[in-house]
């Protein structure tokens, strides 16, 4: 292989990241593989959409592995972007390069970065078919040998082998010290999916806590999906989801989203981020908001939700002789919670015109707490009857 400096550049990178420096200083290496050394410290920088734009800008490189290379950086960008199909494409092209070379790492990194394309597309049987590969090829290094054991676990986990995902998950708790800090943090979020799964959701908060001491890892997206979804879970928390902080993984978004638009009963919204999900992967996202997925923090938020959303139709309705009394009926008698919107429409006839016509029916329900002491909720434009009256203070 001609290109000697420049695989000796990406071999350091896993483990000594800060010699690429010197990179741009080695006469040795052309300007394509400068430039494919760049858009690897921009992936590790969450610069994706930054390296995207970098490789495409230039086309396809002459020297097979400069250009296996490039494709493989196509294809990383593209799955840290949710671009799932075409990262699967890019893997595809450059895993076809590397096997008729001898580059070994890179054959397993390019294997390695196609198995989690195909666990976000879940896809477990060509997860598997990946992983049976990764098993036979030549392993250079420790690092590998702990990613390997990294997709054994994420394997079993999403097959929901919990006892043999324990198994792998033991494994490289004890060589947790031989992980770069990238795997760290991706073996972080695999054992909080796994924590999940299992609902152990005080294990799952250490996890997060854990995440925050690398590289500032508490302001990306992933932790922020992570951490506001769990306590949504875990504390009933209601969703508050921005456009930019997410916007460079719209996967994230658009679920984090569906989950808001659900718990705010806008069922047209939800329609919309769902048909986006859809266009992702549409095995995993089929019709009437059913996930084929495996469990996970998502599909428990679903789950949550859908069970909320309220039906007219199945509506219970004791018209009382007022309207107060038929408000009260209607929280009593429905266990989940009703849109202020729909309970004026029942009591009035029409829907509310205006935020005036939405203030009698928070008069109606501050009444009904004084006078029958009820503990009714509001929350994100519903009204909710919890179980256990309020209990007033002497």
């Amino acid at each position: 292989m001609k290109e000697k400096a420049f695989y000796q550049f990406l071999l350091d990178f896993s483990s000594t990241p800060e010699r690429l420096k010197h990179a741009f200083e080695d006469n040795r290496l052309t300007k394509m593989e400068k430039l494919i050394i760049d858009g690897y410290l921009k992936i590790r920088n969450n610069q994706n959409v930054e390296a995207l734009e970098l490789m495409k800008s230039y086309g396809p490189s002459p020297l097979k592995f400069v250009e296996s290379q490039r494709l493989l950086l196509l294809g990383s960008a593209s799955n840290n972007l949710s671009h799932l199909k075409e990262a699967e494409a890019y893997l595809s092209s450059s895993i076809e390069i590397l096997s008729n070379l001898k580059a070994p790492y890179f054959s397993f990194f390019a294997h390695f970065t196609l198995f989690w394309i195909y666990v976000n597309l879940n896809e477990s049987g060509k997860m598997l078919n990946v992983l049976k590969v990764m098993e036979t090829l030549q392993l250079e290094s420790k690092h590998q040998e702990i990613r390997l054991l990294r997709c054994q676990f994420c394997y079993h986990q999403i097959s929901e082998n919990y006892e043999q995902a324990q198994i792998y998950m033991t494994k490289i708790e004890k060589r947790k010290n031989e992980l770069a800090e990238s795997d760290i943090i991706s073996f972080c979020i695999d054992k909080f999916s796994f924590l999940i799964q299992k609902e152990q959701f005080h294990e799952a908060y250490e996890v997060l806590g854990e995440m925050k001491k690398y590289r500032k890892f508490n302001l990306n997206e992933n932790y922020n999906f992570m951490k506001k979804l769990l306590d949504h879970i875990f504390k009933d928390s209601p969703i508050y989801a921005y456009e930019e902080e997410f916007e460079k993984i719209p996967l994230l978004y658009h679920q984090i989203k569906l989950i808001q638009a659900l718990e705010e009963k806008k069922i047209d919204e939800a329609k919309y981020f769902w048909k986006l999900l859809s266009a992702t992967s549409p095995n995993t996202y089929t019709e009437n908001f059913c996930y084929k997925g495996t469990k996970c923090l998502f599909s428990i938020c679903l789950t949550k939700n859908i069970e909320k959303i309220v039906d007219r139709s199945s509506l219970k309705i004791n018209s009382g002789p007022t309207k107060f009394d038929s408000l009260v009926s209607i929280l009593i008698e429905n266990k989940a919670p009703v849109p202020a919107s729909l309970i004026f429409e029942i009591l009035w006839g029409v829907p509310p015109k205006d935020k005036e016509d939405l203030r009698k029916i928070s008069r109606l329900v501050s009444r009904a707490k004084k006078e029958k002491n009820l503990n009714i909720v509001f929350r994100k434009g519903t009204y909710e009857l919890i179980a256990d009256p309020i209990k007033k203070t002497a």
